[in-house]
C-alpha cells in the first residue's frame, strides 16, 4: 500500500494492508525514521498504472534532521494507529477537522493515506501526545514559516526509477527549486 525509499541508499521500507485492514511491514520504525533523515527520500502509494510518488529532501528545503515520516498503520512510527482508513476527499470550503473517514454512498471519491510527512524537533513516539507538543512549538512554527519547501510528485512505472529521479533532482542542489531543472527528466 505505501514504499518510502531513501534515495541516497538502498534502505526501504514497505507497508501492506490485507482484505481486512490489517497492516504488515518490511522494516521498523527505527528504519523509516532513517530513511525521514536521509538527505533525500520518496514516499511512494503503487496502483496498478503506475507508481504514485513525491520527493523531498534537503536541497528541496526539508532539513533532513526534522523530517520525520510516519506510517500511520503502526504506532512505533509516530503514527495515529489509522491502519486502513479510508478517507473522503473534502470539497472546497468544507472545515479541516483532521479527518473525515469515508462512510458508505459518500458522493466524495475517497483516498488512503498510509504516510504522513511532519517537520519536527523531537521525532514524533506517540502521535497523540508529541504531535500536539510539536505542533504548539511557537519557535519551530516561526522557523517553519520562514521557509520554502519543494516536492516533486509524478507516476513512474517502477520504484528504482524513483530512486534515481529523486537523486538526480536533488543533486541539482538549490537549483532544484527551478522549474527547468525537471525539464531533462523523464
Amino acid at each position: 500500500m505505501g514504499t518510502a525509499i531513501d534515495a541516497y541508499s538502498s534502505k526501504r521500507y514497505d507497508v501492506y494492508w490485507d482484505d481486512e485492514g490489517k497492516a504488515r511491514r518490511t522494516g521498523d520504525a527505527q528504519l523509516l525514521l532513517e530513511i525521514s533523515h536521509s538527505p533525500g527520500f520518496s514516499m511512494i502509494m503503487p496502483f496498478k498504472e503506475g507508481f504514485l510518488f513525491t520527493i523531498m529532501g534537503a536541497s528541496s528545503g526539508f532539513p533532513s534532521e526534522k523530517n520525520q515520516i510516519v506510517d500511520h498503520s503502526f504506532n512505533d512510527t509516530g503514527g495515529w494507529g489509522w491502519s486502513s482508513e479510508r478517507w473522503d476527499h473534502w470539497p472546497v470550503g468544507w472545515l479541516n477537522a483532521q479527518e473525515h473517514d469515508y462512510k458508505p454512498g459518500s458522493p466524495y471519491p475517497y483516498s488512503f493515506g498510509p504516510f504522513s510527512h511532519y517537520i519536527v524537533n523531537k521525532p514524533l513516539k506517540d502521535a497523540k501526545t508529541d504531535y500536539v507538543r510539536e505542533a504548539n512549538d511557537m519557535e519551530l512554527n516561526r522557523w517553519s514559516e520562514k521557509h520554502v519547501y519543494y516536492t516533486l510528485t509524478g507516476v513512474a512505472h517502477n520504484i528504482e526509477s524513483i530512486r534515481q529521479l529523486a537523486k538526480q533532482w536533488l543533486d541539482e542542489r538549490e537549483l532544484c527549486a527551478r522549474p527547468e531543472s525537471i525539464a531533462k527528466f523523464k
